[in-house]
């Protein structure tokens, strides 16, 4: 493979072999190819360092150490923990004291009476009822339950909070003027209505416990009837909301907008939604590669500026309990998980939002969605099911 533009990249051997886990090493049910566990084994047996590098926290790294076979070293929580594989233990710790942590606590509890924390550490979570509360999925075995206050002398990686009586109002009305806007230029196919469909297909919770379910074809209801906005005040009249893809592309969008004043060069990247400003060192943007799916070619790399969002229905997929192959896109027309011939679809744009719902809309709706889109976007890449890559 070709150096990327206007690097010079050394010869020979490496001196090592860094990696992130989900979408990049590990397939998409978790495991690894015996091929890259092979390639790992061989590069430790030739002096090559491995290295994995993850936002994963220690808790969840026991199944990444049977997936790579017990080689390697991994920077977990985002730098916070420096675990080894082979051993299944944390050799380094670099996060917060619990002078810092409870620092930050007080402040917070002063302009939010009512937040609820809970901080992840190396021996796993300490988790408040009030987090707890609102989100039952964060206590797995070994969670410590009390108040923050009551925290041990361990480092803590992250700190987490949640606020029950903080209004989103404006934020809400926002983003449903948003999606009211994307169900407009996408022809409908990006609609945010599709929850209730979505549950019906077995998608109702988190996605290691999703199984089974019972796809049917439903009405989804038109979001322009269905929401009502007056100022800030958003009145939801049937159906439910799934604002959740729109929501993480807007929150890229906002995060590189209110920091490119100060730091000219950014590069943010949301599980596959992200966009960049400015420039890498020796590169004429931030060099960018699609991810294979497999052991397929790289369906495209290069430099860029601005958003590239994808959508996929290779990750998210489970059989239904009458045995059918379901995923978590929904065609609005049919109230079905949508039948394409592409499984994937990166799309190019100024806006991260944007792109992100032509993305799921040109996934939704084939080629005569993908010609609308190249209309509006910058770019388009679809690849079919049988790996044929697709433009426009």
């Amino acid at each position: 493979m070709a150096d990327p533009p206007g690097v010079t990249l050394p010869s020979g051997r490496p001196a090592l072999l860094a990696s992130d886990l989900d979408g990049t090493l590990l397939r998409e049910d978790g495991s690894i190819s015996a091929r890259t566990r092979a390639a790992i084994h061989a590069a430790q047996e030739v002096g090559i360092g491995v290295l994995f590098v993850t936002a994963r926290p220690p808790r969840w790294l026991a199944s990444v150490a049977d997936a790579v076979g017990g080689h390697g070293t991994v920077i977990a929580g985002n730098g916070a923990w420096v675990y080894d594989v082979h051993g299944r233990r944390v050799t380094q710790e670099r996060g917060f004291d619990r002078t810092q942590v409870l620092g930050l606590v007080r402040r917070l509890r002063r302009a939010l009476p009512d937040v609820g924390f809970a901080a992840e550490r190396a021996s796993g979570p300490h988790i408040e009822a009030v987090f707890h509360a609102r989100h039952p999925e964060s206590d797995p075995a070994g969670a410590v339950a009390g108040p923050i206050e009551g925290l041990s002398g361990e480092t803590v990686g992250k700190l987490l909070a949640t606020a029950p009586g903080l209004s989103d109002d404006e934020l809400l009305a926002r983003v449903c003027r948003m999606a009211l806007d994307a169900h407009e230029f996408t022809g409908g196919l990006f609609n945010p209505m599709v929850l209730p469909a979505l549950a019906q297909a077995g998608y109702s919770t988190t996605f290691d416990e999703v199984s089974g379910g019972n796809p049917v074809a439903q009405s989804v209801p038109d979001p322009a009837n269905a929401l009502t906005l007056a100022g800030n005040v958003v009145q939801l009249r049937e159906g439910a909301l799934d604002l959740g893809g729109i929501v993480k592309g807007w929150t890229v969008d906002i995060g590189i907008e209110s920091l490119s004043d100060r730091h000219p060069n950014l590069f943010l990247n949301a599980g596959g939604d992200l966009r960049c400003a400015g420039a890498e060192e020796g590169v004429d943007g931030w060099f960018v590669a699609v991810a294979a799916h497999g052991d397929a070619e790289t369906p495209w790399e290069g430099p860029m500026r601005g958003a590239l969002a994808t959508s996929t229905t290779r990750k998210r997929r489970w059989t239904t309990a009458s045995g059918e192959p379901a995923h978590h896109l929904i065609d609005p027309r049919t109230g079905l998980p949508a039948a394409s011939a592409f499984d994937h679809v990166s799309v190019w744009h100024a806006e991260t939002w944007v792109a992100e719902c032509w993305a799921k809309a040109v996934l939704i709706g084939g080629e005569a969605a993908a010609k609308v889109a190249a209309g509006h976007v910058d770019r388009v890449l679809a690849i079919e099911s049988g790996g044929a890559v697709r433009w426009w």
